[in-house]
């Protein structure tokens, strides 16, 4: 996996909040990363709720 590029296109896609979370997650020793589920969790709730991503296709009604 490519962190950098994945850091550049969350900024990209102004998920501020959850490039800034990744890449603190990136800086702990591989052996202290959370699992995918919480990495994810923690990465959105880092968000504060300002990046808005609509429902998956496969979601919605």
């Amino acid at each position: 996996m490519n962190t950098q590029a994945t850091l550049q296109q969350m900024q990209k896609l102004h998920l501020t909040g959850m490039a800034s979370a990744y890449e603190s997650i990136l800086k702990l020793p591989a052996d202290a990363h959370p699992d995918t589920h919480e990495c994810i969790g923690t990465s959105s709730m880092q968000s504060g709720n300002t990046e808005i991503l609509p429902s998956p296709r496969c979601c919605s009604d």
